[in-house]
């Protein structure tokens, strides 16, 4: 195996790692809350309105939420969203200033999606920031999902196809920019080989 090869596995486990990392301190600050409010996990996943089966992946650590997920948890929770980001080595801030550096991102890894998220310390905020890495995928994979709120993606590198409930699909290239309402169902793929990447605006939900 050439070293260049080498490197890229050793840093792609690395990767790998971090992302189960981050799922099971997801997983065992969700089955706190739920232990805390003496909820068995069937009351816990009818309350967020997801399977039972699915929020037992989450809490051990087998699953990684996607984004429509997270906040059905945060709703059925009554918790802020970003509360599920600061479990992943934040310290929360009390100020309404925080400065993220390019290292300091909580990962939030998807089966479509890498989200780096911003300003995961500061609770109740009116936006959720990502700088989201989209891979690519066919049509057919891209999950579409629907939630209050409102975003906007502005396209930093790549090619990406966007795809909603109720418009046909659009070609968003470097530059391009998109602002929708996130009741309607939506997702996105990478038109080539390897990730786009975007930043990716959440309005409070």
């Amino acid at each position: 195996m050439e070293i260049t090869q080498f490197l890229s596995q050793q840093s792609d486990d690395r990767k790998k790692n971090v992302n189960n990392n981050d799922s099971v301190q997801l997983g065992e600050y969700l089955r706190e809350i739920r232990k805390n409010n003496a909820w068995t996990i069937t009351q816990a996943a009818q309350k967020a309105s997801i399977a039972t089966s699915s929020l037992s992946k989450i809490e051990n650590g087998h699953m990684s939420p996607t984004y429509d997920l997270l906040i059905k948890l945060a709703n059925g929770y009554n918790v802020d969203l970003a509360s599920f980001f600061q479990t992943q080595g934040r310290n929360k801030s009390t100020a309404r200033m925080i400065v993220t550096r390019g290292d300091e991102t909580s990962e939030h890894d998807t089966p479509n999606y890498l989200h780096h998220v911003h300003a995961s310390g500061l609770s109740n905020k009116q936006m959720m920031p990502f700088i989201t890495e989209i891979k690519p995928s066919t049509e057919d994979q891209v999950q579409l999902s629907a939630h209050a709120g409102e975003e906007f993606i502005y396209v930093i590198s790549g090619e990406v196809t966007f795809y909603t409930e109720y418009y046909q699909p659009i070609i968003l290239n470097q530059g391009d920019s998109l602002y929708i309402d996130s009741n309607m169902a939506h997702g996105a793929k990478s038109n080539h080989s390897g990730n786009a990447k975007v930043i990716w605006m959440a309005s409070n939900i």
